[in-house]
């Protein structure tokens, strides 16, 4: 079951990958040739693409999900594990996507050190956590594996995002979507 929805996953990371890729080279290529606020757009608006690509995504999963179930593992057993996890990694979708897009923002503006100790960080939430299932039983279930998976992607979205958002350390020169200012009674 464990694999099944691994193929499921990778195939849907990587029909938002791209925009990751795209996030890293249009950044250091903005930051490069001193244009910040051209990296703050570009990095916004590919940010909202991913959260829209994940979307998608997610709904395909969800749709084709069950049809490649019952072609890569006919047997029952398999289908009702992947059945019951498959929900969970459709949810996530659209946070793996920001996640994949905010992490190569963070490539692209040369700031590997932060992005290296929140996924220090993330990693150890995650491995607690499936330290935890594993007192459950053996092997726990696999949604309970993948839901200690989602611990790693949250952690990261937080992480890359939180620094793309403070004003004052944020590597491409100030939040991606600026808070808007309250106006003075006389404006």
């Amino acid at each position: 079951a464990h694999e099944v929805l691994r193929h499921m996953w990778l195939l849907s990371y990587l029909a938002v990958e791209p925009l990751g890729i795209c996030a890293q080279a249009l950044v250091a290529g903005a930051l490069g040739n001193d244009r910040p606020g051209e990296a703050r757009e570009v990095a916004a608006r590919l940010l909202q693409l991913a959260l829209a690509g994940g979307c998608a995504t997610a709904a395909g999963l969800l749709v084709l999900g069950p049809v490649y179930t019952q072609v890569a593992a006919p047997s029952p057993a398999v289908a009702a594990e992947v059945g019951s996890a498959l929900p969970l990694i459709a949810a996530f979708m659209p946070l793996d996507a920001v996640m994949t897009v905010a992490d190569s923002v963070l490539f692209g503006a040369r700031d590997h050190a932060y992005a290296a100790r929140g996924m220090v960080v993330a990693a150890g939430l995650s491995l607690t956590c499936l330290l935890a299932v594993r007192r459950l039983g053996p092997g726990g279930s696999v949604s309970a594996v993948w839901a200690c998976l989602k611990v790693l992607s949250t952690a990261r979205v937080i992480n890359s995002t939180a620094r793309l958002q403070d004003e004052g350390r944020s590597p491409v020169g100030g939040a991606l979507f600026p808070q808007p200012t309250e106006m003075s009674p006389e404006e």
